[in-house]
């Protein structure tokens, strides 16, 4: 096999353990080539006599466990330097000329390229946040028809009252706080899930949740990792922004939930929005040490008409409401079908914020099918629509 006459046969030379990522070295004569440093040798077939012994690293080296190409690295001149690299599934030789960096000035460039490109996604995702934001403050000076009165504190007040009512799982949280707790805390998921699942089709759903959070209490759970496990649940930055400047404008905002107060206070609290709220219409909570017992809202009997599960009927609550007086439009924001008889409670001036193709969607579909007479429904898909959707409403 014959070679260029100015390449001898490598000899390897030890490592230090610092030395970066490269598993042996070996020293060159420096090589007869052009002077143009984009020059790209011809591959040459490396013969078995010719094939480097590896030096290993340091077991305590960053790149000891490296697995990547074995790399050598010639004595440079004052102008270029010739770089092989063996890949260890081909015994070929690659020689490519450098700039007089070295191995090592070409991993800081790698390094900094790589260091560059986080620095432009960070820009960009700087980029859309703020468009993001300038995109909701459009709606932050919303004033509805008979226009603002100015506080004497300097915030701005509506002059028409305003009621917006939201439902909690899977409305302003996407996700079932119920659910999250116990199945994050249970020593079962799959039993607990059985359980709550033959609760629900029994409408028992608040009484098998007291069971599963006194189970999840004999377990040793502190209430403070429930309060953690809570706090972490998040809810869209745009419906925050929504709660914080609607309240300070005076729209009346309220939660009709089905879940229990303990979870939902602990949810809102770190985000800064629980004060937002005027009311919190759900299942009580008493705390008994670390154990949380929860109890059902309504204690009698509903209306007949009703098809509300016996812990808690919204109709009744938003009547009671609507029954208050004095509102200009009242606005509620559902999903499920436990929301229906809430909405349908609404008066003519009412406005039904409805998750697209959930239940209390389809359910206000059959009825208006069937002829029953439907607040006005407006969709949204997820919180960042609800917010958008509200803002809108809202907005003159």
């Amino acid at each position: 096999m014959e070679y260029h006459d100015h390449y001898q046969t490598p000899i390897v030379a030890p490592i230090s353990p610092s030395h970066p990522p490269h598993r042996l070295q070996c020293h060159l004569p420096t090589p007869q080539i052009p002077s143009d440093d984009s020059f790209i040798l011809p591959l040459l077939s490396v013969p078995p006599t010719a094939t480097p012994t590896p030096v290993p690293l340091s077991p305590d080296h960053p790149y000891s466990s490296w697995s990547g190409y074995r790399t050598f690295q010639s004595v440079t001149s004052s102008s270029s330097e010739a770089v092989a690299r063996i890949n260890p599934r081909r015994t070929r030789l690659r020689w490519r000329v450098g700039n007089g960096q070295g191995v090592k000035g070409r991993g800081r460039g790698e390094r900094e390229r790589s260091e560059g490109e986080r620095e432009r996604r960070e820009r960009g995702r700087l980029e859309k946040e703020e468009e993001r934001e300038s995109e909701i403050g459009k709606n932050v000076g919303f004033k509805l028809r008979g226009g603002n009165e100015q506080r004497k504190d300097g915030t701005t007040a509506l002059s028409r009252k305003v009621l917006v009512v939201f439902d909690f799982d899977w409305t302003m949280i996407e996700c079932n706080s119920d659910t999250e707790v116990v199945f994050n805390f249970c020593s079962d998921k799959e039993v607990s899930k059985q359980r709550l699942q033959e609760a629900a089709a029994a409408r028992s759903w608040t009484r098998a949740m007291d069971d599963e959070l006194k189970a999840i209490s004999e377990l040793h759970v502190k209430l403070s990792d429930v309060e953690a496990f809570l706090a972490s649940i998040p809810i869209e930055h745009e419906l925050v922004h929504f709660v914080q400047v609607s309240a300070q404008q005076g729209v009346d905002l309220r939660i009709l939930s089905d879940a229990n107060s303990f979870f939902i206070e602990e949810v809102l609290r770190p985000k800064g929005i629980l004060g937002s709220f005027s009311r919190i219409v759900t299942n009580p909570v008493t705390l008994e040490g670390d154990r949380i017992v929860v109890s059902p809202f309504h204690k009698d009997e509903h209306p007949g008409s009703s098809s509300s599960p016996p812990n808690l009927c919204k109709g009744r609550v938003v009547r009671d409401w609507v029954a208050e007086g004095g509102w200009d439009t009242i606005v509620y924001c559902g999903d499920g079908e436990g929301d229906y008889e809430g909405v349908m409670a609404l008066p003519g001036e009412g406005v039904a914020l409805v998750r697209r193709d959930w239940g209390l969607h389809h359910r206000l579909s059959r009825a208006e099918e069937e002829g029953v007479v439907i607040p006005r429904m407006i969709l949204w898909e997820n919180q960042r629509s609800l917010a958008a959707a509200l803002f809108q409403i809202l907005k003159a």
